[in-house]
Order: structure tokens, then sequence, then C-alpha cells
């Protein structure tokens, strides 16, 4: 579904979920808000699709958007806004993927720069997983890292979980083919390990820290903790510099 603020996904297991990103009231209905303090207030709501009728949809969570904006990572690098194209994750149907821009119309209400990212977000654990930062240039990303979930075979759902495990080894399924990507540090780390630093200041930290999330391969983040405890916040502020 192609929706900017609805998404339907199936993970590699099977599972079936319908995400939905709904404005709401400052009171907490639905529906936007004339009130300046919530006019970009959200909800994210997800669904799961019960596999033994294949009809019904079970309500999995509800997610207000005070609670994205409160976790490490998020306040002072990512705009207050209502976040676009939810994706589930092929791996773990806990795991979204949203789109995250603040337009240049918006300029006077929301917090952030015109940056485009990409945030990975944890809705079982509540923790912002990773941060992809496009240039302001940049137009909406059409494609996400993806591959064929093992829900469109039908014959691999009718097995048993050995026989499925035989099946997709058997029939090597294109996630199979792709390359292993190394477990990366999350915002939230990156963040323990700024604040670990003596004496260095709140604005140099956000601004260290919006350069660390936004550097895809994070070499930045390692040559900064390869360095001695003492070196790190000149390392920082010649990040900051330039």
């Amino acid at each position: 579904m192609g929706r900017p603020y609805r998404s339907l996904g199936a993970t590699d297991s099977g599972t079936v979920r319908f995400v939905e990103v709904f404005s709401r009231c400052c009171c907490g209905g639905r529906g936007t808000t004339s009130c300046a303090r919530s006019s970009y207030a959200f909800n994210i709501t997800t669904w799961s699709l019960r596999m033994d009728d294949m009809t019904t949809w079970d309500k999995v969570g509800v997610i207000d958007c005070d609670e994205l904006w409160s976790l490490p990572g998020y306040h002072g690098v990512l705009p207050r806004i209502k976040p676009q194209y939810p994706t589930v994750s092929l791996d773990d149907p806990d795991l979204l993927c949203f789109m995250v821009r603040k337009y240049p119309y918006e300029m006077e209400d929301v917090d952030g720069d015109l940056a485009i990212r990409v945030i990975e977000f944890d809705t079982r654990l509540m923790e912002l997983r990773s941060i992809f930062c496009f240039d302001h240039q940049s137009h909406r990303p059409i494609y996400f890292p993806s591959a064929i979930s093992r829900y469109f075979d039908a014959s691999s759902r009718s097995r048993t979980p050995t026989t499925a495990k035989h099946h997709q080894q058997a029939g090597r399924p294109i996630k199979q083919s792709l390359p292993k990507v190394a477990a990366k540090a999350s915002p939230g780390e990156m963040l323990m390990a700024l604040q670990e630093i003596p004496n260095l200041a709140r604005d140099d930290m956000l601004r260290t820290y919006n350069r660390l999330v936004c550097d895809e391969r994070q070499f930045k983040f390692e040559y900064l903790l390869e360095l001695p405890i003492d070196m790190r916040k000149d390392y920082c502020l010649l990040l900051v510099e330039n």
C-alpha cells in the first residue's frame, strides 16, 4: 500500500502487519487539531492478521508521538513531525522504518533541519535502532532495502517449521543471497558515548551526534572510540568545525 501514512507488510516468518500513522487531537482523539501545541501530534497503530481465518485483524498496540519523540537519539536531531511511509521489517514485525522529513513551509513551527532521514524503530522495546540521513536536496526515497517474504510461498506456509527450514536452504531464497551487514551501534549507544566525554558542551554534543548518526558506515564513531577518553573532546570539535 503506497499511501504516505499507512502500509501493509509481511515478514519472512509469515506474520502480516498493517501500520497506520494517524493525526490526533490534543485531547487524544483521532483527527487533526487547530491547537498549535498539537498540530503535528499523531499515533502509530499496528494490527496483526490472524493466520487461521485470514479475515480478522487484532490490534497489536498504539504508540503516541510523545513516546517516540522522548526516545534517546530523537530529541535535538529529528524534527518532531508525523513520520511517513511506514515499512514493516522483513525479519521482525516489531521493527518499523519511517521517513522523517521537515518541509520548508514548516520552518517556523517545527524544530530540526531539512534533511531527509529514514529511521528504524523497535515498537516492542521502544528503542530508536538506527537513523540514515539523506542530503537536503534528495527526493523522497523510493526504495527501501527488502527481500521477498516466504509468506508469499504457499507451499512453505503449509509445512512444519523443520520442513520449511529445509525448504529455505534448498530453494536459496533472495534473502540468503543478500550480503550480511555487521551489527551497528544504535543512536542511543552513540549518545551514551558522547555523554561520557568530560567537559563536552551540550551544543557541541548535539552537533557531533548529528554527524555520527548521519554517517552510514559509522567510521567516525569507530574513530572516536579508538581514541583515549581525554582526546575525544578535541575530535568532536574537529567534526563540528569541518
